[in-house]
């Protein structure tokens, strides 16, 4: 790694080299970039290659194992300012060697050319929040067997910080999202904890459920709106003549009412007086 530790004492000393030289700037780098080039020739040819990553320098041995990382923290967090939160990356070593952790802070979205972050040294880190802002956050473990060492890098973490909100509801839908007054942006396809409770954002920003329903932020429960109503056109109507009524059939005379017979009152018989004999 010779070349990479004569970038720094090559760019303090061209300056220098341009004015007692007499030397123009494009002449001077051509004898810059012909040192570099030299240097990283003798490089390639090295067993072990030389990793500086800012705070320390690691031969790195490809007969270590590189860590394996088995927890690694979420893709993006998204908090409101001075909200706590922690970011934790566990790794581990397949040949049984310890492992070393080192954070790195980026302004863009990669797990490389970060700043190292003085003291980080764990493998739980807890950002910054005290600042609007979005940061990418990565570690590099290193595992360490009998002095020698191999290196991995973790997945990079978004951390979005949020400040000046509030809440507007859409007349549309009746759904909830949480505007910035700086810039109207809001979050969105991400879950966020405000005032201590976690809210989850769909991707136009509306704060939904677990099964994408639309909340009501204040109740928690789900906005109910009816279903659009559709306008069906109809079918014109064919205009059919209507047949004559039929007149009614003359009623039938109501049959006249037979007098029931009296029955014959029944005879009795009336007893006989007999005669007295003679």
């Amino acid at each position: 790694m010779t070349g990479k530790r004569l970038y720094a004492a090559v760019s303090a000393m061209l300056g220098i080299s341009v004015m007692l030289s007499g030397c123009s700037f494009t002449g001077a780098m051509e004898r810059v970039v012909d040192l570099v080039t030299d240097s990283e020739a003798e490089e390639s040819t090295a067993e072990k290659e030389t990793v500086n990553e800012t705070f320390a320098v690691y031969d790195i041995d490809e007969s270590i194992a590189v860590p394996e990382f088995a927890v690694q923290a979420a893709a993006r967090t998204a908090v409101t300012k001075d909200t706590p939160i922690a970011l934790q990356m566990i790794a581990t070593s397949p040949d049984g060697g310890l492992i070393s952790y080192q954070w790195y802070r980026n302004n863009v979205q990669s797990n490389g050319g970060g700043t190292a972050i003085s003291g980080a040294t764990g493998d739980t880190y807890a950002p910054d929040t005290s600042m609007k802002g979005t940061w990418y956050y990565y570690v590099v473990a290193v595992n360490t067997v009998g002095g020698k060492v191999n290196m991995g890098t973790s997945t990079v973490s978004e951390v979005s910080v949020w400040d000046n909100m509030y809440w507007q509801q859409n007349a549309d839908n009746g759904g909830y999202q949480y505007i910035c007054r700086d810039d109207g942006k809001f979050p969105a396809g991400i879950s966020m904890t405000i005032d201590g409770t976690i809210y989850t954002f769909n991707d136009e920003g509306f704060v939904v459920d677990d099964s994408g329903n639309l909340i009501d932020i204040a109740s928690g429960q789900p906005i109910i709106t009816g279903p659009e109503e559709e306008t069906i056109a109809l079918p014109e109507e064919e205009v059919v003549e209507a047949a004559p009524a039929e007149e009614p059939a003359a009623e039938a005379a109501p049959a006249e009412e037979t007098a029931p017979e009296e029955a014959a009152p029944e005879q009795t018989e009336q007893p006989v007086e007999e005669q007295p004999a003679e």
